[in-house]
């Protein structure tokens, strides 16, 4: 007795599928078949993420697998960025009562430092053209600025902030290396977070003693930097003569401020920073400041900027990279 015959026919139909067709006896099919070839990839470095790829061509040799490789990079580096964003819309009311506003208070303490070394320079400078200082000495000043390691002071305190805003991020259950880039913010956000963010108080009474030595410090060294009116101000003076203080920062850190009588304003001051012009603009108004200043301070004040800000960041040694808001 003869066995069966058996027939088995496939073509290719595209897209990986083949059709099938057997018969056997009085047996007879018809259908289509697809063969599936699956790699799995566990990433350590720098993320730790497993994905898996099915493909209906086989793996042949190392060329092949790495090119799978790079599509899982970009389909990685896809996945962690799509849920970054995700991760910041779902908790937008955290970002703009918590962490911007201790971001941006960060961002001013340090602008502060930098705008001190700045009046430092400069009245170098000035005593260099006075003949009270010699040029050699001038040069050495400068280099000794450029090249000085922040205190320990100032370093405990960005460690602080550092850490304050890491302990509002882990409420969220970010992963180590989340971030906020320039482009985030300004797609979430908008482009004016920054001065929407800005915080406008008005001092009255006994209120305006805890910042009158900064403020008529800082009038001062404004009036001195553009060739204003020079004046020489205590806190008496500041009580009896303005009834409120307008400051615009963040937490204590005050980046501009205005001297009141009434409605009026009577003096201005801002950091030599361009954090420092721009909280002066939003404080007091492009309109008034025509009107208070002369025209070479004005243009100073109100020109456009480079505005550099560390990200927010996330991340075991809390590094910090460059963002750059326009």
């Amino acid at each position: 007795m003869f066995g069966l015959q058996r027939k088995v026919t496939t073509r290719r139909l595209g897209n990986g599928w083949r059709k099938l067709e057997f018969s056997s006896g009085r047996t007879n099919l018809e259908g289509a078949f697809k063969v599936k070839h699956q790699i799995t990839v566990e990433l350590t470095r720098p993320y730790i993420e497993t994905i898996t790829i099915e493909t209906t061509e086989p793996f042949s040799d190392s060329a092949d697998i790495a090119s799978f490789a790079e599509q899982l990079a970009l389909v990685v580096d896809y996945r962690r960025k799509a849920r970054r964003k995700q991760k910041i819309r779902d908790n937008e009311a955290l970002f703009r009562t918590n962490i911007f506003p201790l971001w941006f208070e960060r961002e001013a303490y340090i602008a502060c430092q930098d705008a001190g070394n700045n009046d430092r320079r400069k009245e170098a400078r000035r005593r260099l053209n006075a003949g009270t200082m010699e040029l050699k000495a001038y040069n050495n000043f400068v280099r000794s600025l450029q090249s000085q390691y922040p205190d320990e002071d100032y370093m405990d305190n960005i460690n602080i902030y550092n850490r304050d805003i890491n302990n509002h991020l882990d409420k969220i259950y970010i992963e180590s290396d989340f971030h906020i880039s320039q482009r985030d913010l300004r797609e979430l956000f908008g482009k004016d977070v920054w001065e929407n963010t800005l915080q406008i108080k008005h001092l009255k009474g006994d209120a305006r003693k805890q910042n009158i030595v900064r403020v008529a410090r800082g009038v001062e060294y404004f009036n001195r930097l553009y060739n204003l009116e020079q004046l020489s101000l205590d806190a008496e003076q500041v009580l009896a003569e303005y009834d409120t203080i307008s400051v615009a920062g963040f937490g204590d850190i005050i980046l501009a401020a205005a001297l009141k009588k009434g409605d009026e304003i009577c003096a201005v001051m801002a950091i030599d920073n361009v954090q420092g012009r721009r909280a002066l603009r939003h404080l007091v108004g492009a309109e008034r400041l025509g009107e208070l200043l002369p025209k070479r301070a004005y243009n100073a004040v109100m020109r456009e900027e480079r505005f550099d800000l560390d990200e927010v960041r996330y991340n075991e040694k809390e590094s910090l990279d460059l963002m750059i808001i326009e």
